[in-house]
């Protein structure tokens, strides 16, 4: 039998090969360099500190995790995060991994001896990983059919920091998360649905995703499904959007394609302004508090923009004014601050 090394040679150039033995199967590329294979990695490091004091692993803060929980890692890659996930829910629980790129499916279904790591090998036991696209995939379970899912976008952009994943990268699906998937995995999650983004992303406000937690290298969006917004009452000449909230009159005729996109256009634009109008909301609640909440500065604030809405321009409007308010009571609190500093200075 000819040796790898021989199969490889007769590569074409950009060709592959997967070769499948005891350690695994591993991905190897013509011309050389190291093969991919699933190996425990960062995520040994991860499994090693979960237990340490003052150590908390931002994914596992943004799931919250459960004991026994079912959860979905809509974006496998190397099952890094599926590993730790899998570690969190214990022997009652289990992670679903989901892989578009049937490369890379070979290499994370392979099955290895070991992965070098205790804590990973034991917890690869309780993940399955299935081979396509997450929308899909999605769109085919039942509902409430899992506890929390979560995607990772942060391959959208190439990181200086990670060349050990420049293999993985190439074989990536590098679309956008796409606002049906988020659609989907809100209906089939029972608790909450977690998006990663870089730190300089901007995936969650195009999606609508409230933000959690920023990390210095990565920001989590959480959509909490165990308190919705209320959703007004559907009914048979109505549609429902799912995470905003809105209540969407079916378009008709000729003009179907464009008042889809304006209604969701408009949805999208709601669901941004409301995640920036937390953002501010925060910010000045941090510095109300650091003021005492004293006086005028302590004036009560809205929390969210009004809901149920009729339409999502009407929840787009009042998202709008939210804002505004939010806005002009922290550009009032930053200039009494500022003129108590004065008088401080010339006092």
């Amino acid at each position: 039998a000819d040796s790898l090394a021989k199969l490889l040679g007769r590569l074409p150039a950009g060709g592959s090969l997967l070769a499948v033995g005891r350690e695994g199967t591993s991905l190897h590329a013509a011309g050389g360099g190291p093969p991919l294979r699933l190996h425990a990695g960062i995520a040994a490091k991860r499994l090693r500190n979960a237990g340490a004091a003052g150590f908390q692993d931002s994914l596992l803060a943004a799931c919250e995790l459960r004991a026994g929980e079912v959860v979905i890692d809509a974006t496998a890659g190397l099952l890094g995060d599926a590993l730790v996930a899998a570690h969190a829910v214990g022997p009652g629980g289990r992670v679903v991994a989901m892989e578009s790129i049937p490369l890379l499916h070979a290499v994370t279904s392979g099955s290895p001896s070991t992965l070098g790591d205790a804590r990973a090998d034991e917890a690869l036991g309780r993940v399955s990983v299935l081979l396509g696209d997450h929308t899909a995939l999605l769109r085919s379970m039942p509902d409430e059919s899992a506890d929390v899912v979560f995607f990772d976008v942060m391959f959208r952009e190439p990181s200086k920091a990670a060349p050990a994943y420049a293999g993985l990268r190439s074989l990536a699906d590098h679309r956008p998360l796409s606002a049906e998937a988020v659609r989907q995995a809100v209906r089939v999650a029972r608790r909450r649905v977690v998006v990663m983004d870089a730190a300089a992303g901007e995936e969650l406000e195009r999606l609508g995703v409230p933000l959690y937690h920023r990390s210095q290298r990565k920001r989590f969006g959480v959509i909490d499904r165990s308190s919705p917004p209320p959703l007004t009452t559907a009914t048979a000449t109505t549609t429902t959007t799912p995470y905003l909230g809105a209540v969407v009159a079916p378009a008709k005729g000729h003009t179907a394609a464009r008042r889809r996109r304006n209604t969701e256009r408009r949805a999208a634009e709601a669901a941004a302004t409301a995640a920036a109008t937390a953002v501010a909301l925060r910010e000045l609640r941090e510095l109300q508090g650091g003021d005492g909440g004293g006086g005028e500065e302590g004036a009560a604030l809205p929390t969210a923009p009004p809901q149920p809405a009729d339409s999502p321009a009407q929840l787009l409007a009042a998202t709008c004014v939210c804002r505004d308010e939010v806005r002009e009571a922290l550009a009032q609190l930053r200039r009494s601050r500022k003129g108590r500093r004065e008088e401080a200075r010339v006092g």
